[in-house]
């Protein structure tokens, strides 16, 4: 699998597009066949329905793609062949020549002052020019001049001219060859310039302008500097006719679909148009309003009142010239009359067709278009920016009209988020909602990468003292606290073997697999366990532990698992710990699955033996895990005179290399320093925060999972009285398997939940937050996939009604 994308357009949604995959951490190869990105909003002059500055909403992205080092920009570049699969296509891009070194250019514009050729401008949809060479707009990207030799009559005064020395009029066209393992096509939209404008005098009369063009005159940064003035003398307009639908809806001599944005757009250059010629008078000929967005009825409605935009209900007949006027033909549908409107200017909403090229790009692609030309996705409901073929996806207007006020923006994002889920070939990263391990933060994998340190000596004493002293801070004990390589178990194993002696009873907590678990540990031990049990999904009961106590007075421990992650409950360890040493016994506490992300006191509840890792609730890769031991626990491992272990798993061997090593090589084994640096940053981001805040967030977490998973549908195993911060146990629906669930999540988002174990397999799922699981874009994530599961299976599920948790607690802060 190639985890590289490539974007062919560059627009908005191009744009956005290669912004999202590339945030994620993968490379994208963003094509255009522009001297620049940005696409036709760059010559907008203000968004509907609020009027927003389109540069300032697009030139922050521009300018992010330009910078982004995981996009490699092709401008002036075409894709000519793809070859392969989802994951492995190989692409053939065509690059033209810019003429221009772009590591020269310093843009100074010295080149195009002296050119003598001039030509209309593209961007200024001819009603400027340009030289031969040239810059599209000032805020270009890149910022660099374009030669173009078509017209170029090589006089040679650009190179001259040039300071920096960066004509090159020998470059080639070059063909390069990438990999990549995912293809969005954006390659946007062009306006209708066919029969039904052409009848409205559009092409043969300087005077009539489709919405484009119209849109530069309104702009500050257009070729009049945002007066609007006629094209053909100058002359300011007072009288301007709007012809909506011009080749739209239209099936006897232009498009027959609906444009989406006209109503829209046309509404906002009336307004604009007012805004600069305050004596002017618009009127906008129609068939229907039609205005569906937020906003957008309250949008034109401003139109029509308070900028005296007259609405003519009907169809223009004809536009001719005649005294310098402009005459638009029409009828009022409403009243029923002929309307006759001598205009200074005529704009007619074209009807929007695919780009040139779109077919040929959905040829080479073999992906699907329709009738017009606008790319067909596998599923318009379920699937909409998909394509037929696997690993390719759709993106922007080219998937046809939508006036939803945002298309390029949702639907890059859109696409993006097929590429990243892996379904196009480039894998997103995994997203881990298991109980454990978690993922963790950037900061912490930094910390992991740094050189490694050697496992002695006054450099690695001052790290390994400090981090022993901010694990004794999240275990809240002044006990003696010990770090070893291995998992969770290894530390049990210790527990067991160095307090106890072959033969000797312990007493087990067992309400699950992981209570189970221990009592083989024990076993494994030589040790006699004896377990009281409550059932799966419901906590110990201390009335039972006191119970068999008294049936087993020759007892030596009792031992205790603190989050049983197998059902997600959470025992009621202060009171289990009171009757242990009611008992006069030792307690040893599995704190694997709870420690940092509950609030365990380990002092203040006497807990003797408590064992924890670094790969749940502290946020770190697996590899450590931790040990306590209370006096208490130490007069039990003096007076075990038979060990059933050997040297590494023995508490008295870490403890002697503590006391008589412990000014340079304070553990018997070599220390896997890596992790422990890792271990030192996410402790001290932990710390710095607060304990109570960390506990705060991961039941906050919770609370959103339970409360978002109930609210689609689903009920939680355990009573909440019970029910762990760390992980969330949910019953399985009779109308579809877990394991569908588990594999859709996984497959189409990269996002990977547990099952249920023993027992509960099929029964169950299991959702971990711990780690990044805990935060609200991880949790926004993962509950708008369930969404859309169940959705595929049918429910009707509300789009957004399990972030009920999320809303909640942001109304709450």
């Amino acid at each position: 699998m190639i985890e590289r994308a490539l974007v062919i357009g560059a627009g908005i949604s191009g744009m956005q597009a290669a912004l999202d995959i590339a945030n994620s951490g993968y490379e994208v190869l963003l094509v255009e066949k522009e001297p620049t990105i940005g696409g036709h909003m760059a010559q907008l002059s203000e968004t509907f329905p609020t009027l927003d500055c389109s540069s300032c909403i697009l030139t922050p992205r521009m300018v992010e793609v330009g910078q982004h080092t995981n996009i490699r920009r092709l401008m002036l570049s075409q894709v000519t062949s793809v070859e392969g699969e989802a994951g492995n296509f190989q692409v053939k891009i065509l690059r033209h020549p810019r003429y221009v070194i772009e590591d020269k250019c310093i843009a100074c514009g010295a080149c195009a002052k002296v050119c003598p050729v001039k030509v209309p401008s593209e961007f200024e949809r001819g009603m400027a020019e340009r030289s031969a060479i040239y810059m599209p707009f000032p805020q270009a990207v890149p910022a660099i001049y374009h030669l173009d030799r078509d017209v170029c009559e090589d006089c040679g005064k650009c190179a001259e001219k040039c300071p920096a020395q960066a004509i090159d009029y020998d470059m080639q066209p070059e063909t390069l060859e990438i990999g990549v393992g995912a293809i969005i096509v954006a390659t946007g939209y062009e306006l209708y310039d066919g029969e039904a404008v052409q009848a409205y005098g559009y092409g043969s009369h300087p005077d009539v302008l489709n919405g484009l063009e119209f849109e530069r005159l309104l702009s500050a940064s257009g070729p009049t500097g945002g007066d609007v003035i006629r094209p053909s003398d100058g002359k300011v307009p007072k009288e301007l006719v709007f012809i909506q639908c011009a080749g739209s809806r239209n099936p006897e001599h232009g498009m027959p679909y609906c444009s989406k944005v006209c109503c829209m757009y046309t509404a906002k250059q009336a307004i604009l148009y007012k805004h600069r010629v305050h004596d002017g008078q618009v009127y906008s000929f129609y068939m229907d309003v039609r205005a569906g967005g937020k906003g957008y009825e309250e949008f034109v409605t401003r139109a029509m009142e308070e900028d005296r935009t007259l609405y003519i209900r009907g169809r223009v007949s004809k536009v001719f010239a005649q005294n310098g006027k402009l005459i638009v033909w029409g009828a009022d549908t409403l009243t029923d009359q002929k309307i006759e409107i001598a205009a200074d200017m005529v704009v007619v909403a074209s009807a929007i067709v695919p780009s040139a090229g779109a077919r040929q790009v959905a040829e080479m692609l073999d992906i699907e278009v329709d009738q017009f030309g606008f790319y067909v996705p596998s599923n318009e409901e379920m699937t909409p920016v998909e394509s037929r073929v696997p690993g390719v996806f759709l993106a922007g207007v080219g998937l046809g009209p939508r006036g939803d006020g945002g298309p390029g923006l949702r639907r890059g994002g859109q696409s993006a988020g097929f590429v990243r889920s892996g379904k196009g070939g480039c894998a997103m990263r995994p997203k881990l909602f298991i109980p454990g391990p978690c993922e963790v933060d950037e900061d912490v994998l930094a910390a992991m990468a740094q050189p490694t340190l050697k496992h002695y000596g006054p450099e690695w004493l001052k790290v390994h003292h400090e981090v022993l002293g901010l694990l004794k801070r999240v275990f809240q004990t002044e006990n003696d606290l010990f770090m070893l390589p291995g998992a969770g178990s290894a530390a049990l194993d210790m527990a067991f073997g160095s307090l106890l002696a072959t033969g000797d009873t312990v007493i087990i907590g067992n309400n699950g697999f992981f209570g189970n678990r221990m009592g083989r540990i024990a076993s494994a031990c030589g040790l006699r366990s004896v377990f009281f049990i409550a059932p799966q999904g419901q906590p110990l009961n201390p009335d039972d532990l006191r119970q068999t106590l008294a049936q087993e007075p020759e007892a030596r421990a009792v031992a205790i698992v603190h989050h049983e992650t197998s059902t997600a409950v959470l025992n009621p360890l202060q009171e289990l710990a009171q009757v242990t040493h009611e008992a006069g016994l030792p307690i040893i506490v599995d704190g694997i699955a709870s420690l940092g992300g509950v609030n365990l006191p380990v002092d203040e509840w006497n807990i003797d033996v408590c064992v924890t890792v670094a790969n749940k609730c502290l946020e770190c890769p697996p590899g450590l895990t931790f040990i306590s031991a209370s006096p208490k626990a130490w007069e039990w491992v003096d007076r075990n005179k038979s060990q059933t272990h050997g040297w590494y798993l023995n508490l008295k061997t870490w403890r002697k290399y503590a006391a008589d090593w412990g000014d340079w090589h304070p553990t018997p084994v070599t220390m896997p320093t890596n992790n422990v640096l890792a271990l030192r940053a996410s402790l001290r981001r932990i710390l710095d925060g607060g304990l109570e805040t960390h506990f705060a967030r991961y039941r906050q977490a919770a609370q959103a999972v339970r409360r978002g998973l109930a609210a689609a549908g689903f009920e939680m195993l355990v009573a909440e009285t019970c029910a762990s911060p760390i992980a969330t146990a949910v019953k399985a629906r009779p109308e579809f398997k877990v394991s569908e669930l588990i594999e859709y999540l996984a497959q189409a988002h990269s996002i990977y939940i547990s099952g249920g174990i023993g027992p509960l397999r099929g029964k169950i799922f299991r959702v971990g937050h711990m780690g990044k699981a805990a935060t609200p874009p991880y949790l926004m994530e993962f509950l708008f996939a369930v969404e859309t599961f169940l959705r595929k299976k049918g429910f009707k599920v509300p789009v957004g009604v399990s972030l009920v948790g999320l809303t909640e607690e942001r109304k709450s802060k």
